[in-house]
């Protein structure tokens, strides 16, 4: 054990001699120093005791340097000595540094009661560090993942075994951890039952026993017990409230065979159901309204047409009798062909909402090899989309474009633009009411080799299919398992989440030159906000600063942040301007901003 340093600021030479006398080697060194000076100096290693002799020196600047090289040095004890009890000159020390307060003059007996106490102090001090040292290295090395989170929903801690479970590297500080990577790791309908737990946790100070599905990188579903409790009942210091998330590891296991072929079967049905109510809609109001505007000279045109669509609807159906393993059928399929058809059956249905259309079938008779029943599915879906984006009429304009190894289709409409993030949009989930037409087009293209990206602006949007000009002869198509498309998620999840957007309702007071004007936030990320303008501007690019309250979910206290912002684009809806801005905020208000984004990723998982 190395000797406990002690230092003695005093110009007395008895002081330095009774220190030296009862500070002995080898459990403590001792140094004897006229002052301050000599200490900074020399640049000594901090002490473990400083002993400062104020009967020597000016007390109230003594006072003062010492609270200076405490602030430097915040494990040391400080023993004084004085003529009386100057409580009001060291109450400004912190109350944790100062061990005794001896009178003046020091005596060989004073010392030696001081020395015995210090031996037990310190001795008792190694004992918690070392038994300290000891717990952290079991926590560390324990089997059962164990994570620490702060008020502001920071990591504090996350042992060896969470980091294994989440995928985390070991040179990765533990600050420098965000909470997304917990709920990334989370199958998404499970989220919102661990959002619950913390925000339990964090308010009420309540435990919560859950059990979550994680996805894994080996892409097989397991299931982990998590016991999620706060480090204490009081939930009224919600500053220095931490909550405790530890597994069970024991309990964490592969689903038996039958338990995933029941979870995927479910996860099959909802997709089928809505996919088939859509296609079986699509089918039968194309059929309704050429019905509806057929002449009698178009009755044998009329048959075959909506002869040609029923059968797409039988193949369509059988398909999905086979429980989601349907069969493409390949053939040489010209596109112009296609499209003019599929333009014919629709056109009535495009007359009634005011739009008309503008096709440009390219030069020659484009062709390639694909199934033509998912083609026309996808053609289907995207002209609806785009007549959904003009519920006033408009222009519809279609072209045909080839590369060398490629085959594009562009469909433009002249909507308003799309305001939802990309990671949704092509996702089948609740979408406000909107159709699902998007989400099984972008399938339906990767079933075929392609792809399917779109370019968008208050002008309005263009999307674009992309297909190879030849794909595999007939293969069976699966229905991708759940736990593929938890493969997807875990590979792209960073970058999706960085970019993540919220809707939200906040009234804020914007600066334009010199004046305030009244908006709501109504959609923002961690980089860029969506401004309503409440009141009358005529240059949104006057916009330069921004105040606005954001809640906290655990203490329902509002923080107000102020933040430089730069416009970026603008837009009107209903009457209403719309700007979207980056957003800076200014260094003070960065943390509560921060953790406010924070909480809506938490607690606003899907």
């Amino acid at each position: 054990m190395e000797p406990r340093r002690v230092y003695t600021l005093s110009t007395n030479q008895k002081v330095h001699q009774i220190v030296r006398a009862v500070f002995r080697p080898p459990n403590y060194m001792c140094e004897l120093l006229k002052d301050f000076k000599t200490l900074l100096e020399e640049n000594l290693p901090g002490p473990h005791l400083l002993i400062i002799d104020l009967t020597t020196y000016p007390k109230k600047p003594t006072i003062e340097q010492t609270i200076q090289y405490i602030k430097a040095h915040p494990n040391t004890l400080l023993n004084f000595i004085s003529h009386e009890a100057d409580f009001d000159l060291l109450k400004n020390i912190p109350k944790e540094n100062i061990f005794d307060v001896l009178t003046s003059p020091l005596n060989l007996k004073q010392a030696m009661y001081l020395v015995n106490r210090i031996d037990m102090v310190f001795s008792l001090k190694e004992k918690i560090t070392h038994e300290k040292k000891k717990k952290n290295s079991i926590i560390r090395n324990l089997p059962i993942p164990l994570i620490v989170l702060s008020s502001d929903l920071t990591i504090t801690y996350m042992n060896e075994s969470a980091r294994r479970i989440f995928d985390i590297e070991k040179d990765v500080i533990t600050d420098e951890i965000p909470i997304t990577v917990l709920i990334n790791n989370i199958l998404p309908r499970d989220r919102k039952i661990f959002a619950e737990a913390l925000r339990r946790a964090f308010s009420a100070g309540l435990a919560s026993s859950i059990r979550v599905e994680l996805m894994r990188n080996d892409d097989i579903p397991a299931l982990i017990a998590l016991r999620i409790f706060p480090s204490s009942d009081d939930t009224t210091s919600h500053d220095t409230l931490e909550v405790f998330i530890a597994a069970n590891y024991e309990e964490m296991f592969v689903l038996d065979e039958t338990e995933v072929l029941q979870k995927e079967k479910l996860a099959v049905l909802g997709e089928l159901s809505a996919e088939i109510a859509h296609e079986i809609r699509n089918s039968l109001m194309s059929i309704g309204g050429f019905v509806q505007i057929m002449e009698p000279e178009d009755q044998k045109q009329g048959k075959e047409t909506i002869l040609s669509e029923i059968k797409r609807l039988e193949r369509f159906l059988t398909s999905i009798r086979e429980y989601a393993r349907p069969t493409v059928s390949i053939c040489d399929v010209n596109i112009g062909e296609v499209i003019n058809s599929l333009l014919h059956l629709m056109g009535p249905e495009l007359k009634k909402h005011g739009i008309s259309y503008q096709f440009s079938p390219g030069e020659g008779q484009v062709a390639l090899r694909t199934s033509p029943d998912m083609l026309k599915q996808v053609v289907i879906n995207l002209i609806r989309n785009a007549c959904e984006a003009m519920p006033e009429g408009g222009t519809l304009e279609i072209s045909i474009f080839e590369t060398e190894e490629e085959i594009g289709i562009s469909i433009s409409d002249q909507g308003s633009g799309i305001e939802e993030p990309q990671e949704t949009l092509f996702t089948p989930i609740s979408r406000g009411g909107k159709s699902i037409g998007l989400p099984i087009s972008h399938k339906l293209a990767q079933k075929l080799g392609g792809s399917i990206s779109y370019t968008t602006s208050v002008s309005g949007t263009t999307f674009t299919l992309l297909l190879p000009k030849q794909i595999p002869e007939p293969r069976k198509l699966a229905t991708e398992r759940a736990t593929t498309a938890h493969s997807h998620q875990l590979q792209h999840r960073p970058e999706r989440r960085s970019a993540r957007r919220f809707q939200v309702s906040l009234r804020a007071d914007c600066i334009a030159k010199t004046r305030k004007i009244q908006a709501d936030i109504v959609d923002l990320s961690a980089t860029g906000l969506l401004l309503k303008i409440v009141g009358d501007i005529r240059e949104p690019e006057s916009l330069s600063g921004i105040e606005f309250e954001v809640p906290s979910i655990h203490t329902g206290k509002t923080t107000r942040i102020s933040a430089q912002v730069i416009p970026v684009r603008k837009d009107k809806k209903n009457g209403e301007l719309l700007i979207g801005c980056r957003i800076e905020p200014e260094e003070r208000t960065l943390p509560h901003w921060n953790k406010y984004i924070r909480e809506l990723h938490l607690y606003n998982p899907n």
